[in-house]
């Protein structure tokens, strides 16, 4: 029996918003991407790299649910180019956290992935980490100590508030509540926030007058963190104009200062995978006021300078960089 097919733009208001559902209706969604991945004979053109990164996120995700750890980069793309590598880590590591939940009696998947592409895909790792939880239903507890939890582990909720918000808009962005995180430390809200804000960009297609007046419903405390997740969304994504950038860094105001937070972030994640792509530059000057490898480079800095005993390296992280796109 063929799974039916769900259109791109119904996948995210196909999954269950029931937390209590059982765990097989949390596939149908997953079931339905590779459905429409193995069916679809359609070849998304260069311009159209929404659709590519999506394409190329989906063979990440059916390879991470086949609990199958790609070796070797030159392997992945058959569905888009070495640019995109960034996409199809997030998407296994994403389908490989799902896997991993449901077939607990197996040695972890997902470990063996981070122990060979975390140095250089720290941030997809993490973030396809929480999309899968985000599926299940279930929020991260990486970091439930937050002494002890790494820059990176804090992106398990980036990516959970990028999945619960783009599978549940009406809750998350047009009622704008509050997900429920039990056990974890209030900073977790901060850093779900930032993953709203980067699925505001995909939900809006990119449209810098409907975010920001997205945003603007949200009360003032978690604007900032929503702006700065839309500054990592708009930097990474490739094809957005230059006039719809300035006009983004118009309508952010006071706000300005987290979008280039987040445009330099995005600018370290891919100068940390090393392929030929990478933030362009005018993309980099017109949201942070400087050049990509400027930026990366502030991140990079920012790291290298946590302090082992810090109760909150992401928060601290996120600190310098801010300063440092301030003087």
């Amino acid at each position: 029996m063929q799974i039916p097919v769900v259109l791109p733009s119904e996948i995210a208001l196909s999954t269950s918003r029931s937390k209590f559902e059982p765990v097989g209706r949390r596939w149908r969604p997953i079931l339905s991407l590779v459905n429409e991945l193995s069916h679809s004979r359609r070849q998304p053109t260069s311009q159209d790299r929404f659709a590519i990164t999506k394409k190329v996120f989906l063979t990440g995700v059916i390879q991470g649910l086949r609990g199958e750890v790609m070796e070797s980069e030159a392997a992945i793309f058959r569905a888009g180019d070495m640019q995109m590598v960034g996409a199809f880590v997030e998407g296994e590591a994403m389908g490989l956290a799902i896997s991993d939940r449901l077939m607990w009696w197996r040695a972890s998947k997902w470990t063996k992935l981070h122990d060979a592409s975390s140095t250089v895909h720290p941030y997809e790792i993490h973030t396809g980490l929480g999309m899968g939880f985000g599926i299940l239903g279930v929020a991260p507890r990486a970091v439930a100590d937050d002494s002890t939890a790494s820059v990176w582990q804090w992106f398990a909720l980036d990516g959970f508030g990028f999945q619960q918000s783009l599978c549940n808009p009406r809750r998350y962005i047009a009622q704008r509540q509050r997900p429920k995180l039990p056990k974890l430390p209030e900073y977790a809200y901060k850093v779900f926030d930032q993953g709203l804000g980067r699925s505001l960009w995909f939900i809006f297609g990119g449209d810098a007058a409907k975010i920001a007046e997205a945003i603007a419903n949200f009360d003032a405390c978690r604007r900032s963190d929503i702006w700065l997740g839309t500054g990592v969304a708009a930097a990474h994504t490739e094809g957005t104009s230059g006039e719809n950038l300035a006009e983004l860094v118009s309508l952010a105001g006071c706000y300005r200062q987290y979008l280039a937070v987040g445009a330099a972030v995005a600018a370290h994640v891919k100068s940390c995978a090393g392929t030929k792509s990478r933030v362009p530059d005018d993309v980099c000057y017109a949201l942070a006021a400087v050049s990509s490898e400027a930026a990366a480079a502030i991140v990079e800095t920012a790291h290298q300078s946590m302090d082992d005993h810090s109760s909150n390296k992401h928060q601290q992280w996120q600190q310098h960089i801010l300063k440092a796109l301030n003087r």
